[in-house]
């Protein structure tokens, strides 16, 4: 749910276009967008938040966005205990 309550995760900057979508392919899921979108929550949560900005640029993914659904899914699962 979180990851679908924020804005698009992924980015392709003009001119890296092809370079972004390779990135994303270590993500990709064959049964769907929300278990590639989960794939990349989850690499993301488990940086440091020094490394976490670094990352995103080498995977083509938004930072601040990825930040949102982490909080989205930290408040959800804090509401189900």
């Amino acid at each position: 749910v979180s990851v679908l309550s924020v804005e698009s995760i992924m980015h392709f900057p003009k001119g890296k276009r092809q370079e972004a979508y390779q990135a994303h392919l270590k993500f990709m899921n064959d049964k769907g967008d929300l278990l590639t979108l989960l794939r990349i929550l989850n690499a993301f949560c488990t940086l440091k938040e020094g490394d976490q900005g670094k990352w995103c640029s080498a995977n083509f993914v938004n930072k601040r966005t990825l930040r949102k659904a982490s909080d989205i899914y930290g408040q959800l699962k804090r509401q189900s205990q």
